[in-house]
């Protein structure tokens, strides 16, 4: 269970970590998304419209009415106005994760911070956090100025002296800067 919890955490932690850029994504691709699905709608009452003229013209021209809709085109028009709506859901909660993350902290900070692994890092312009996982590898990953991936309190990187993160062990790319083992360049810790 805990598996499947890390995962979904680092699903949602893209959107909640980027949430400037997510905020703009999901409320001009939701828009766009909406267009087509109801354009899907449309699709299929133009499809309905054709094989309603076609019967009429050969009711006029006195040859039997062979009309049977086709299941494919149909199930396909369904299934197409379906994945248009849940892309559309997706989008828009992933807007909504960005959106509240640009407010305080990331929405996925609490959980990264309280089941995460704590290792030494290094800060790269205050705006890279670079760090070692326990298998080796190497990450360097973005610190957003705007939505702060820090816990348990919301503090910039550009104070630190030593830098602290934790990051799920499944997924090294979901990380928090832990503000109470990180330091100043005055030796206090960086979250007060």
């Amino acid at each position: 269970m805990r598996e499947i919890l890390d995962t979904i955490v680092w699903i949602v932690n893209v959107p909640a970590t980027t949430g400037y850029a997510w905020t703009f994504i999901g409320a001009f691709s939701a828009i766009g998304l909406l267009m087509v699905a109801s354009g899907f709608g449309s699709q299929l009452r133009l499809a309905r419209s054709a094989r309603a003229n076609a019967r009429e013209a050969r009711a006029r021209g006195g040859h039997p009415d062979d009309d049977v809709p086709n299941p494919l085109a149909v199930l396909g028009y369904g299934l197409g106005r379906v994945a248009a709506v849940v892309i559309v859901l997706i989008t828009v909660a992933f807007g909504a994760v960005g959106l509240i993350s640009t407010f305080g902290h990331t929405i996925t900070a609490g959980y990264i911070f309280d089941h995460g692994v704590q290792v030494d890092a290094e800060n790269i312009n205050d705006d890279y956090v670079q760090y070692t996982a326990a298998d080796g590898t190497v990450y360097t990953m973005e610190y957003s100025f705007f939505t702060a991936q820090s816990a348990p309190s919301d503090e910039n990187i550009a104070f630190a002296e030593t830098l602290v993160v934790r990051y799920l062990p499944d997924h090294p790319q979901a990380f928090v800067v832990d503000t109470e083992a990180s330091t100043t360049h005055a030796g206090e810790p960086l979250g007060r």
